[in-house]
Parts: structure tokens; sequence; C-alpha cells
């Protein structure tokens, strides 16, 4: 199955692995690369299933295969699905966690506020600034 295109081994999924659950390793590495959703991972359309992902991680499979294209795109994890990882960091392969700390991380970034803004307009040098007609 790793050796076929990734729309065969999709079809070879839904036909025999959808509807059960294989414990042997190299079955379970394939259920939960299916469940990582490898061929969207990064667009608006990337949907894993987490819970299976964390039942094949509870079994025994090892790191997911991931594409060298696809660890190749740290923080472009979606925020809903980083915070949901990040929950139960446990249940889910190492390299997921990292994404979704990554992630995480951005999402805090992008809010913070430099310490030169902030010093500045409370006055920790000098007189606070005073908000003008377009300034909060």
């Amino acid at each position: 199955m790793r050796r076929a295109a990734p729309e065969t081994a999709h079809q070879l999924h839904q036909r025999f692995f959808a509807e059960r659950f294989d414990i042997a390793s190299g079955v379970l590495e394939f259920i939960q690369g299916e469940a990582l959703d490898v061929e969207r991972f990064g667009t608006k359309d990337w949907n894993p299933d987490l819970k299976r992902i964390q039942r094949c991680y509870e079994s025994g499979a090892l790191e997911p295969h991931l594409p060298a294209r696809v660890r190749g795109r740290p923080g472009s994890m979606p925020l809903a699905i980083a915070k949901a990882i990040a929950s139960e960091p446990t249940r889910y392969p190492s390299y997921l966690v990292t994404l979704a700390n990554e992630s995480c991380t951005r999402s805090i970034a992008r809010k913070a506020k430099a310490v030169a803004d902030v010093a500045e307009r409370e006055g920790w040098f000098g007189e606070p600034l005073t908000p003008g007609l377009f300034e909060s």
C-alpha cells in the first residue's frame, strides 16, 4: 500500500480497513496515514480523523510517515486541530504534537505587542501617550 499511488491506497483503505481495525503494525501505520489525510495536509480541506489517529498510536503504531513536503510546512496546522492535539499530547505521535505546538505558538505570537510600544503607551520612561483621534 505504501508503494501505491495515493488514490489507490485510499481506495484500498476504504475497501478493507475503513470499518475494521487491525493491530498488525504495518496495517496500523497505513490506517494512521489515511487518518492523517496527508494528501490534503496544510490545505483548508485537511480533515484528519483524530480519534482514529489516537487509537492507532495507542495500539502501537509508529510515528506516521509524512512526506518531506509535509514536514517542511511548520505552522500549517489549523488552530482548531492544533488545540485538540495540544490538549491531549500523550495520545498523539510526537511529530503531530510538535506541529500543533508550532501552530499554537504562532497564533499567540501574532497577538503579541512589542515591548517598546507598550512602554511608550504606558509611559514607562516618561509621560504616557494620550490616544489620538484614530488610536485606541
